[in-house]
């Protein structure tokens, strides 16, 4: 199956689970004042850097170091590792997000089940199983969307941030444990030495760049969030949060590009196969880019459907946030190629630069002009990363050929 027949597999399956999420949402902005809609979208958002935190490092290490690191004899020791740091990371920083107990403890619930969750999705994607990877996405969506749709019935008509939380977290974990039991995941969970000494691995000379490149880049993806409590209001947080939501939905044809192009830019040898291999991404760069822009020009008229007209704010927002997906799509695969070639140090510069930006901009556009300051921030930012991304991928495969050949 070549990069666009599996590309889009994957994404078909994904449009159909973010689809499910996407109704999820609506329910949950509509149910959540605007005050429990900002504390969710403030959780999501820690939940969201530890999860990527330790997913993405983990991917790459399993994806690409399996054989060589042994982690078919204990797989399970691997997950128990990355499992008890995302339980330890958000108890650390909780207490100073000002989330409250019953949140943070739903927040921790949340990260341990989303954890569990990418892990198995991290084996499909070793095997180049993409039906068992989208799927899994699929399940989890469909079942929170059913507890959130029950919680009218059962008579609570004014849910809190917690309660949705909690409900995530439960229903990612009622779906991803029979997963980790049938795929043998658990084998070697007890060996906690062999998961310390895989897990040392994401520390290595090779790797600690990759693995500070991936700490700052969940920081990065968050940034705007934490920026809005800390210069905004709750309107301004929850505005951008609905934002970032509609954005989300964009976002899984990206997220289904990475899951393909990882595997299959990791296996390539030579110059022609990567770049045949971009060439076919370029294609749907034009098709995302076409409904992308159709989505731009109607969300005057959809997002008020949504909302029920509490957060105007988000249109404008949304639309500038579109055009960073846009642009996002066509440049940041090519960190796949750098990833390949090891130039984990550049990675790791350029997203501490883009960084650095986010805080600048932030600072000034925040107070002047809230949410909508945020996402031109975002737009600025993740401009600067990706391009920098795509013009330092052309220049190394452009001397790399024996290096490729080497790996």
């Amino acid at each position: 199956m070549g990069l666009l027949r599996q590309t889009a597999f994957v994404l078909s399956w994904d449009m159909a689970a973010k689809a499910l999420t996407a109704l999820t949402m609506i329910l949950i902005i509509r149910l959540l004042d605007p005050l429990e809609y900002a504390s969710y979208t403030l959780a999501i958002a820690v939940a969201g850097v530890v999860v990527q935190v330790l997913s993405s490092a983990v991917t790459r290490i399993y994806v690409l170091s399996y054989d060589q690191l042994g982690i078919a004899e204990h797989p399970g020791a691997l997950l128990s590792i990355e499992l008890a740091l995302g339980l330890a990371v958000p108890l650390a920083v909780i207490p100073v997000c000002g989330v409250g107990l019953p949140l943070g403890l739903a927040v921790c619930g949340l990260v341990v089940s989303r954890l569990a969750s990418e892990f198995v999705r991290t084996e499909f994607q070793r095997r180049l199983a993409f039906g068992g990877y989208a799927n899994l996405e699929l399940f989890r969506s469909a079942l929170f969307l059913g507890a959130i749709a029950m919680l009218a019935p059962l008579g609570i008509a004014e849910p809190g941030a917690g309660l949705v939380t909690s409900a995530q977290a439960l229903a990612v974990a009622v779906v991803t444990v029979p997963f980790v039991v049938r795929l043998s995941l658990t084998k070697g969970i007890t060996r906690f030495r062999a998961g310390v000494s895989t897990g040392k691995q994401l520390l290595s000379p090779e790797n600690r760049y990759l693995f500070g490149y991936f700490c700052v880049l969940a920081v990065f993806v968050q940034l705007d969030v934490f920026m809005l409590k800390a210069l905004s209001d709750s309107q301004n947080v929850a505005s951008y949060g609905s934002a970032s939501r509609y954005y989300g939905v964009l976002g899984m044809a990206l997220g289904a590009v990475h899951a393909v192009l990882l595997p299959a830019v990791a296996q390539s040898r030579t110059r022609l196969e990567i770049e045949q291999l971009f060439a076919k991404q370029r294609i749907a760069v034009v098709i995302f880019a076409m409904g992308v822009i159709t989505l731009v020009l109607a969300a005057p008229s959809l997002i008020p459907l949504i909302d029920k007209g509490r957060y105007p704010e988000s249109i404008p927002v949304f639309q500038v946030l579109a055009v960073s997906s846009i642009i996002s799509f066509a440049f940041s695969p090519h960190a796949n190629v750098v990833m390949r070639i090891d130039r984990h140090r550049f990675l790791f510069y350029l997203i501490c630069v883009g960084t650095g930006i986010n805080l600048v901009l932030n600072f000034v556009l925040i107070p002047a002009h809230g949410a909508l300051g945020a996402a031109f921030t975002t737009l600025a930012s993740a401009t600067v990363v990706n391009v920098s991304t795509y013009v330092r991928s052309r220049r190394l495969l452009a001397s790399s050929e024996h290096v490729l050949a080497a790996k």
